[in-house]
This record gives C-alpha cells, sequence and structure tokens, in this order.
C-alpha cells in the first residue's frame, strides 16, 4: 500500500510539472518577458567590457604620452618642411635657395655673387626684390656744457696761467685727450675692418630651425644676424641682434618693385599694388628680447629717392640700451602676399631672373633702379656657402 501511494505522489507530481511546461510554453507574454530581461543582461555585460577596455586603454595612453607628442612633432615638422627652403635644381636661376608654394614663390641668395644678400618674392609674375644696404646706430644726444661752469673757468683761466703746477697738468690733460682721440681712431678702425669681414664672410647658409630649413645671413654687419623662414603668408624677416656691444638699431634695404606703387596704411603697415590690385604687404613689425620684453614702436618707413626705393626699419635705441635688456634681441618683419590672395593658386615658375631695370620690353613701367653704392655690404670675391640637413601685432 505504501508503494502505491508513493506512486500515486509522483504521477501527480509529474503531471503539474507537465502541465506548468504546457502553460509556459503556450504563453508568448512570459517568452517575450523573458527574452528581454536576457537582453538587458547581456547589455549591461558589454557595456561593463567596453568600459574596462576604454579604461585601460586610457590608462596606456596616459603612459604612452610621449610617443603621443612625437607623433604630433613629426607632424607639425613634416608640416613646416614643406615651406621650408630648399636648393634651387634650376642651373638658370640667380637663386641658391628657392621654394613653390601654393600662395607665392621665394628665392634666397645670389648665386652669381656666392649667395651674398638677395631675396626676391613673386606671386604671378609681379615681384618684390629685397637686398640688405647698410645698417647704422641713431646719432647719441650730446651733452651740453653748463654755461655757469664754462664762465667760472673763463674768469679763473688768467689766474691759473701762472701757476707752474697747473701748467702740468694741464699738459697731462692735452696728452691725455690726445691719446683718447687716438683710441678712438683704433677702435674705429676695428669697427671697420669687423664690417669689411662681415661683408666678405655673410654668405647664405641653409640651416635646420624647429624642423624648418630656414636661410641664415651670418654677422651680416658685425653683430647682426639676419635668418628668414616661411609661412603661408610669405618670407619672415628676424633680424638678430647679438649683443650690446656692437649694437645697430636701423637697417636699411632697397626695394625693388617694378609696376607696383606703395602706401603707408597706418600703425607701420605698408600695402605695394599694381594697377588693379593690392599685391603684397609690410606687416607691423616688433622686437622681443631674450626674456620675453616687447616692444611694439618698431617703425618702418619706405621712401624712394632718385629711383631708389629704400625700407627702413628703426628699432627704439633706448629700448635697446635699457639696463634690464637681455640679449640677443629679435627684431621681426615680414614681405608677405595680401590675405585675399592668399587662396592657393600661384603658379610656379621655373627659374626667377633678375629684375632688368634697363629693359623696357620686361618693364612696361620704369622700374625702380639701386643706386650704385647700394652694394657697399654685398661686395665680395669669396664664396663660402655651407648647408645641413637636419606677441605679434596683426595690421
Amino acid at each position: 500500500m505504501e508503494k502505491i501511494k508513493h506512486k500515486k505522489q509522483h504521477l501527480k507530481k509529474a503531471s503539474h510539472h507537465l502541465k506548468t511546461h504546457h502553460h509556459e510554453n503556450n504563453n508568448p507574454k512570459s517568452e517575450a518577458q523573458e527574452q528581454h530581461k536576457n537582453n538587458i543582461k547581456l547589455f549591461f555585460k558589454v557595456t561593463l567590457i567596453t568600459l574596462v577596455i576604454i579604461i585601460f586603454l586610457l590608462i596606456i595612453a596616459g603612459k604612452n604620452k610621449t610617443t603621443a607628442e612625437i607623433l604630433i612633432d613629426e607632424f607639425v615638422a613634416a608640416l613646416k618642411s614643406q615651406l621650408g627652403f630648399d636648393y634651387n635644381a634650376d642651373p638658370l636661376s640667380d637663386y641658391v635657395f628657392s621654394k613653390n608654394t601654393p600662395n607665392y614663390n621665394a628665392y634666397a641668395a645670389d648665386k652669381k655673387l656666392s649667395g651674398i644678400h638677395r631675396m626676391l618674392l613673386e606671386r604671378d609674375g609681379i615681384k618684390m626684390e629685397i637686398k640688405f644696404k647698410s645698417a647704422e646706430v641713431s646719432s647719441q644726444i650730446q651733452n651740453q656744457t653748463n654755461p655757469d661752469l664754462a664762465a667760472v673757468e673763463s674768469t679763473t683761466g688768467a689766474a691759473v696761467k701762472s701757476n707752474p703746477i697747473q701748467s702740468t697738468i694741464d699738459e697731462l690733460n692735452s696728452q691725455l685727450e690726445e691719446i683718447s682721440t687716438g683710441l678712438e681712431d683704433i677702435s674705429q678702425k676695428i669697427s671697420d675692418i669687423q664690417q669689411d669681414v662681415s661683408e666678405i664672410s655673410s654668405k647664405a647658409k641653409m640651416v635646420p630651425e624647429n624642423n624648418e630649413r630656414k636661410i641664415l645671413y651670418q654677422d651680416i654687419v658685425y653683430g647682426t644676424d639676419i635668418i628668414y623662414g616661411l609661412g603661408e603668408e610669405g618670407i619672415k624677416q628676424e633680424i638678430i641682434l647679438k649683443n650690446k656691444e656692437n649694437l645697430n638699431n636701423i637697417f636699411n634695404f632697397s626695394l625693388n618693385i617694378p609696376d607696383m606703387s606703395y602706401k603707408d596704411v597706418g600703425r607701420g603697415v605698408w600695402y605695394f599694388s599694381n594697377k588693379e590690385n593690392k599685391i603684397m604687404r609690410i606687416p607691423k613689425a616688433y622686437a622681443i628680447d631674450s626674456n620675453g620684453k616687447f616692444t611694439n614702436e618698431v617703425d618702418i618707413r619706405v621712401k624712394t629717392t632718385l629711383l631708389v626705393t629704400i625700407m627702413t626699419v628703426n628699432v627704439p635705441l633706448d629700448w635697446l640700451q635699457d639696463k634690464d635688456r637681455a640679449y640677443p634681441v629679435k627684431v621681426w618683419t615680414a614681405f608677405e602676399i595680401v590675405p585675399s590672395l592668399r587662396d592657393g593658386t600661384s603658379k610656379p615658375i621655373d627659374s626667377a631672373k633678375p629684375i632688368d631695370a634697363t629693359n623696357p620690353i620686361t618693364n612696361q613701367i620704369s622700374p625702380i633702379t639701386e643706386s650704385s653704392n647700394s652694394a657697399v655690404l654685398n661686395a665680395s670675391d669669396s664664396a663660402i656657402i655651407n648647408a645641413t640637413e637636419s606677441s605679434k601685432v596683426e595690421p
């Protein structure tokens, strides 16, 4: 009897289980709910795994930040190299270095004169040629003699003439004055020799700077370098004053600008135009010392006298001679294509020929010419050309 009772209970449980299973299989709503729960669980699992992977990658990226920075630097370097100067492969060109860019063509260093200073900015046949002419320092204000002191000296002069000791002192002072004058003459001769050396040795060199190929004219005058780089807008010029002992604050460049007139538009900005349009400009200049001290008082003047156009860069002498000034000091200027023409449509030219001021065929308007003494700091018979690979104010 006990066995029969146990079998009945087992059959009852099995029957209940089959009914429940049949009910679940015939209940689509329950099945959908179960599937939805499974989807939610899967979503959370995938999200969690994704977050773990992202955190892991961020940790790896943080550890390899230097690698990322290197990749960025390489990209920037490649971008800069696109604007750096190259050796000019054209045997007919008068320039040692050149670069064709989407907005302009640039040329540097006179090939016929062993690489001396000569720059050219060209856009669709319109040219601006730049040559270094001279450097100088502003005249100093001489101390005026005190009139009262002069009156005292004149009244006491007669009395001291008879004093033998005073006569000896006066004689010694006179000799000292002669010695001082002689030393000044020697100093001037040394300066002249230094300048002559600058004229001989200042040949263009291609140098790497911040992964960009630039053109350096070292000691264009003694104590001053000029370096040229290229940007999207045009040729960048840095006049580098290396020390306070050999200081010039005025720099003159001859500009050859056939078929173009120029205008001062204010704030030291000059625009150059042909008959139809503005083509080029010289933007606002500034100077900055090695401690980051900045002056915006750098003046630029363009003037034509006797068919010679001179650009003068004048840096305030009192600012340069300030006791807190840190050298070297960089004076920033540039020769640019106007913003409206920076459209990437400049046409490269095979070779850049010198601007012939005497040829009426190639120049419809009589161009600006350079005077015979404009090459004083350019003349040289030697050739030394070394090459190595390796807060602005806008107008």
